[in-house]
């Protein structure tokens, strides 16, 4: 648990902005106060606070198991104030302890620091988890939830690249791209800004509101590797990838690139711009 708790005023604050963006919640089992879910049982937010920073937390296996279940479950680090908040998909969290050796206890033990402005797991260093600070917007599901903005997207990317789908490896590659529930969990575990290093493209930076919570998906694994329909991590084999990157990935149909195919490509051509 974290190392010490806020006021019950703080904890209120932390509650009602949380309802604001998912809508009204419930807790979970009256043992667990700080772990809520949406009443619909879609969404769950497990809340942990601390009045120090760094923040000291044990993850306990059997708590990250119960709250991926959940189609959508969050993590969310209040330290000091409700003004403070870390709000991490459980995803990412599984990402990151996956490869932490267990304490005494059966935890694995996280310490969160915050300096110059980002936030740092001590024990996974150069893993900056900046983007999710105070990112409600991963949590705006009472409007329009992550799935059904990305079947929109589908729907308009189908449209217009209709003629391609006589292509056997295509029709696969977009099986695994377009299934909005593996491309909602790769935006939930990888968030919305482009995975390629060199780019870095954000919609919504570039865009405003227009191009809040767009960014399309890319399967890694070869398909030539793929029978059908094979069973997909959406931490593991997909990325999140601005058009310009994926199209680039993709422009050969029978040889796509991989993702530091890419990296390579781009990092030549910033080379050659930056050279006077």
């Amino acid at each position: 648990m974290a190392q010490s708790a806020l006021s019950i005023q703080e904890k209120k604050e932390v509650k009602v902005l949380i309802d604001k963006m998912v809508g009204q919640t419930q807790m979970v089992n009256h043992r667990r106060k700080d772990w809520i879910e949406t009443k619909d049982k879609q969404l769950s937010v497990f809340i942990t606070y601390s009045n120090s920073v760094p923040l000291f937390y044990d993850i306990d296996p059997a708590d990250l198991k119960n709250w991926l279940v959940y189609p959508i479950s969050f993590v969310v680090f209040v330290m000091n104030t409700h003004a403070n908040l870390l709000i991490i998909p459980a995803m990412k969290i599984q990402q990151l302890v996956k490869n932490l050796p267990l304490k005494g206890n059966g935890e694995t033990k996280l310490h969160i620091t915050h300096r110059n402005g980002t936030y740092e797991f001590i024990e996974a260093p150069g893993v900056n988890f900046t983007e999710f600070y105070n990112n409600f917007s991963q949590m705006d599901l009472s409007n329009a939830s992550i799935e059904s903005t990305v079947v929109a997207d589908i729907a308009a990317q189908k449209n217009e690249e209709e003629y391609w789908e006589g292509k056997k490896t295509y029709r696969l590659t977009n099986y695994y791209e377009r299934n909005p529930k593996l491309r909602s969990a790769a935006i939930l575990a990888h968030g919305r800004k482009c995975m390629v290093r060199g780019c870095g493209f954000d919609f919504e930076k570039t865009y405003g509101l227009h191009g809040n919570g767009f960014i399309e998906v890319h399967h890694t694994k070869p398909v030539c590797t793929l029978e059908g329909e094979s069973a997909v991590n959406p931490i593991s084999d997909m990325v999140v990838v601005c058009s310009n990157c994926h199209r680039m990935i993709h422009r050969s149909r029978e040889k796509p690139l991989s993702i530091g195919d890419l990296e390579a490509i781009l990092a030549k051509a910033l080379q050659r711009i930056s050279e006077p």
